[in-house]
C-alpha cells in the first residue's frame, strides 16, 4: 500500500481491549501487546506502527451501583494508559480509542445522565493522560434495547432516539454533551494544552475537574459531580504555564447539563426521555468563582486568559 499512497498512516491492531494476554502457548509473558511490539522490533518495523489503537467499553455489569463505577472508571483508564507503556506502546506511538461506550451490552445507564457523565471523563482524562483521539461507538439513531442481563433494562448507545421512520429524534445525553465538550469547554480546532488543577480541602473521588488553556488563550474547565445524592460547590485554582496556581475570576461563561435539563423514563422497550434540552448557559463577571453542581450532573467554565 506504501507505494500507491506514502503518505498513508498504518496502525492497529484494532483490539477489543488494550489489556489483551494470550493463553495459547507456554510463554509465561502472556501480554498480547508484549509479543506484538517484540515481533515489530526483531523485524525493525515498529515504525510502521504510526498508531495504536483499541476499544474501551470498560463494564459487563451495567446493574449495580452505577455512580461507583463511573469512579471504578478512572482506575481502570489510568491502569490501561500506564501498562500500555510499560508494554512497549510508549507515548511516541499515538493512542486512539476506536470505539467507546459504558458497556458491550445495552441498559438503561447508557441512556441516562451517568452516560454523560462517562463520555466526558473518558474524553477528559484519555486526553489529559496522553490519548490522541476517541470516537464514540452510536453515531446513527436507535432504539432501546437489552442484550444481556435483564436487570440492566432497556437503553442504548445513541446519540438521537429514532422515530418511527428510523430518523433522528430526541436528543440524547452523549449528544448533549459532545456539544458542551466542544464549544463550552474546547474549541473544535487547535492545540490545547492541559493545566493541573486543585480543589484543596475538596478533592473528591466522586468529583472531577479538568482545565486546558485553549488556542484562543482562555481557560477551559470541565467538571464532573458523579455523587448520586449530593450537590457540590466546588472553589478550583488553576495552574498557569509558568506553574502558579490562580483563582478563575472575570467575565465567564457557565454552562451546566443535569437533571434539570435531562430525564429518563423507564418503561422497558417503550423507555425515552420524559425531558431532553440542551445545557443551560450564563455569563456573568466574578471575582472568584465557585461552580455548583447539581448530583449526576458537569458543567463547563470558559474564563479569560
Amino acid at each position: 500500500m506504501r507505494p500507491i499512497w506514502p503518505q498513508l498512516q498504518l496502525g492497529g491492531p484494532s483490539a477489543q481491549s488494550a489489556l489483551s494476554e494470550t493463553w495459547l502457548n507456554s510463554d509465561p509473558e502472556r501480554s498480547w501487546n508484549r509479543h506484538f511490539i517484540k515481533a515489530l522490533q526483531e523485524r525493525g518495523r515498529l515504525a510502521d506502527l504510526q498508531f495504536y489503537s483499541f476499544e474501551f467499553y470498560p463494564f459487563d455489569d451495567i446493574c449495580h451501583n452505577i455512580p461507583g463505577k463511573l469512579i471504578e472508571e478512572d482506575r481502570l483508564m489510568h491502569r490501561l494508559m500506564t501498562r500500555l507503556t510499560d508494554e512497549g506502546v510508549g507515548p511516541d506511538i499515538p493512542r486512539i480509542i476506536t470505539e467507546y461506550g459504558f458497556s458491550a451490552y445495552s441498559g438503561r445507564a447508557m441512556s441516562e445522565m451517568p452516560s454523560a457523565l462517562l463520555m466526558a471523563n473518558i474524553n477528559g482524562q484519555f486526553l489529559s493522560e496522553g490519548g490522541n483521539a476517541a470516537y464514540l461507538f452510536g453515531y446513527g439513531p436507535n432504539v432501546p434495547v437489552n442484550q444481556n442481563l435483564p436487570c440492566a433494562g432497556f437503553g442504548n448507545m445513541m446519540l438521537q432516539m429514532a422515530d418511527q421512520k428510523g430518523q433522528a429524534g430526541t436528543s440524547m445525553p452523549s449528544y448533549h454533551t459532545a456539544r458542551l465538550m466542544i464549544g463550552d469547554w474546547l474549541m473544535p480546532k487547535g492545540k490545547h494544552h492541559f493545566l493541573p488543577v486543585d480543589m484543596g480541602a475538596q478533592a473528591d473521588d466522586a468529583v472531577r475537574v479538568f482545565a486546558v488553556r485553549r488556542p484562543d488563550g482562555r481557560l477551559g474547565v470541565l467538571a464532573l459531580n458523579r455523587h448520586a445524592d449530593r450537590a457540590v460547590k466546588l472553589h478550583i485554582t488553576v495552574q498557569d504555564l509558568k506553574g502558579l496556581f490562580h483563582t478563575i475570576a472575570g467575565p465567564v461563561q457557565i454552562s451546566h447539563f443535569g437533571p434539570d435539563q435531562y430525564a429518563w423514563i423507564d418503561d422497558g422497550p417503550k423507555s425515552r426521555p420524559s425531558k431532553s434540552l440542551p445545557p443551560a448557559r450564563s455569563t456573568s463577571k466574578v471575582r472568584d468563582l465557585y461552580l455548583e453542581l447539581k448530583p449526576l450532573s458537569l458543567g463547563a467554565v470558559i474564563a479569560p486568559r
